[in-house]
């Protein structure tokens, strides 16, 4: 109750018949306790009002804060998936908390309109809170988008780590392949062979024919490729022959080769493995 009522209360109170001044003092009284009723009434009204404003505008700034944060780091940063989820669980609280105060501005602007403080300051504040929303779910709708365009960048440069990946491995294959044929082609070209006899073993293994009044053949025909040992040109540098008395059978350059004694033993020592087997990958010695 205001002044004004009271002001207009009170002559009408006088004017009564009947009132007799102990009434006077009683209707006195029982205004005077309205009157702080109704005071005590609107402080705790103002009081839970600015209390709700308040709270709106921590929230608010709540609110800010966790947008700045995705903005300088989520948005720019997801390259696990992990982190792409809780951008995406942030942005939904953000929403959810918006609409939670868009809802506690409602209900406050309602008991302002009700109230005996609706003030024009206080209806400037709520408008601007509602602005204030409105823009910030502008600004989410914004980081929506650049987490979607993020993620749809994100998805191309994976399938393209993934292409190029795919392509890397099948690159290191195929050199993988390369280099196997190379170190068998190699392996191939360095295979030689050496038989090691008396006149009587090679003719058995038809390595050596001879006949009467015919020059001896060597290497004609079927022989036994079994009686021969396989060996690397790379590797195969000294040779013991195990006898007192050697001959080599096949045609080699001589200066690529000598025969030296170890212990009243013959060994065959190749000088110049690329030169020694540049005729033939087959060596024959004879021995007595």
């Amino acid at each position: 109750m205001n002044h004004r009522l009271l002001s207009a209360i009170l002559p009408l109170c006088l004017l009564l018949p009947g009132c007799s001044s102990g009434d006077n003092k009683e209707s006195a009284t029982d205004l005077q306790e309205a009157s702080r009723q109704e005071l005590v009434t609107a402080l705790e009204e103002r009081d839970q009002l600015l209390a709700l404003v308040t709270d709106i505008a921590k929230c608010m700034d709540q609110i800010k804060q966790m947008e700045e944060l995705i903005s300088m780091s989520g948005v720019h940063s997801l390259e696990k998936p992990s982190q792409r989820t809780q951008v995406l669980a942030d942005l939904a609280l953000i929403q959810k908390t918006l609409q939670q105060r868009r809802e506690a501005l409602a209900e406050l602007e309602s008991r302002l309109l009700g109230s005996s403080l609706y003030t024009e300051e206080m209806t400037s504040t709520v408008e601007a809170m509602k602005a204030h929303i409105d823009s910030r779910y502008k600004e989410l709708a914004t980081l929506r988008k650049r987490l979607a365009r993020a993620n749809s960048q994100i998805s191309v440069l994976s399938l393209a780590v993934d292409s190029l990946s795919q392509s890397v491995a099948e690159a290191n294959h195929d050199a993988d392949e390369a280099r196997e044929m190379s170190t068998q082609l190699a392996d191939e070209l360095n295979t030689c062979y050496y038989a090691v006899g008396s006149h009587g073993e090679l003719k058995r293994h038809k390595i050596l024919e001879t006949a009467f009044l015919r020059s001896p053949r060597l290497l004609k025909g079927e022989f036994d490729k079994d009686f021969f040992t396989t060996s690397d040109k790379r590797d195969l540098i000294l040779l013991h022959i195990h006898s007192r008395k050697a001959k080599l059978l096949t045609t080699h350059p001589s200066d690529a080769f000598e025969i030296v004694d170890v212990d009243g033993q013959k060994v065959l020592r190749i000088l110049d493995p690329n030169r020694f087997w540049g005729l033939s990958n087959y060596l024959v010695i004879e021995v007595e």
